[in-house]
């Protein structure tokens, strides 16, 4: 019991973490949060100062099965955020987890036939949702307002960097 209420606590810490904006950051270190200040939680990044919004959270098909627009920012905005912060590069693609179509961090290398396993899962898509389509919008909102992340793209691979 008591190590269940010590998980509990962690992970609820963790949860409230993500939710709070960064204080001090060094230069081009990013850092990202769920911002749930406004009317539409919005993932954020801070890098060299500079603020920028990641993804509104407007969906509310998760909200039923207990993930509304707050929870799913505060997740993945988490996600994001120890990934970067343990990897400081890491590479997005569409995959596949537990049967279920998602954005996810990648091996490096591809796998059998070509394919980059997913390892971390980032974003579950909704059924019928375009991968590609959120996918490349993801990657637009990185790279939009004041020069981006340092995203490299490989048109052959179809993922790209996060770095």
């Amino acid at each position: 019991m008591k190590e269940r209420l010590v998980a509990l606590t962690l992970s609820l810490a963790t949860v409230i973490a993500g939710s709070l904006p960064p204080t001090a950051q060094a230069q081009g270190v990013k850092q990202f949060y769920c911002d749930l200040t406004g009317a539409t939680p919005t993932t954020k990044v801070i890098e060299d100062g500079s603020t920028r919004n990641l993804i509104r959270w407007t969906n509310n098909y998760w909200s039923d099965k207990g993930y509304s627009p707050a929870r799913r920012c505060q997740i993945v905005s988490n996600a994001i955020s120890n990934v970067y912060q343990s990897e400081g590069s890491f590479l997005l693609n569409v995959g596949t987890m537990n049967r279920t179509p998602v954005i996810c961090v990648t091996e490096r290398e591809p796998g059998y036939g070509g394919v980059y396993p997913c390892r971390i899962q980032i974003l579950t898509l909704a059924p019928g949702e375009n991968g590609q389509a959120v996918l490349q919008q993801f990657r637009e909102n990185l790279t939009q307002a004041g020069g981006g992340l340092g995203i490299e793209r490989d048109e052959q691979r179809g993922p790209f960097i996060i770095e």
